[in-house]
């Protein structure tokens, strides 16, 4: 179950917080364009809402990182054809890095200077349709 390392590390790490929060969708635009033809489909299907949001808010354990926001990401949409409402799901790994840009051991992760995303999958679903959430 992919859901459980994240879990843990939230366990380990209260300090990961899953409070989350939004921003605006143009600042996933790096992160989107990591996936171009992906990203090039959904920009010609759906019309992006302004904001999106981060499932993920790093907390006060981060002692450079607190606050900041990692994915998964949601943003809401509507079809270009028929204004469908959908919800799109960025699916992200994360690396959190030290100084030098080197990958810190999980042990390490709260003294990290920044963090890498990399977009992994990207999940859409029907508004309102919980019938089937798979995890990132």
């Amino acid at each position: 179950m992919r859901i459980m390392p994240f879990i843990l590390v939230v366990l380990m790490f209260p300090g990961l917080s899953t409070a989350g929060g939004t921003l605006r969708t143009t600042e996933l635009e790096v992160l989107m364009k990591q996936m171009p033809a992906v990203r090039d489909f959904l920009r010609s299907s759906l019309h992006f809402s302004d904001s999106a949001y981060a499932e993920v808010r790093l907390g006060p354990d981060f002692i450079n990182l607190s606050g900041a926001r990692t994915g998964p990401y949601t943003i809401d949409a509507k079809s270009v054809k028929d204004d469908t409402a959908i919800v799109i799901v960025l699916c992200t790994s994360t690396k959190f890095l030290d100084s030098k840009g080197r990958q810190l051991p999980e042990a390490r992760i709260t003294q990290a200077v920044s963090v890498e995303e990399k977009l992994t999958g990207v999940m859409l679903r029907q508004e309102g349709d919980d019938t089937a959430q798979p995890p990132c």
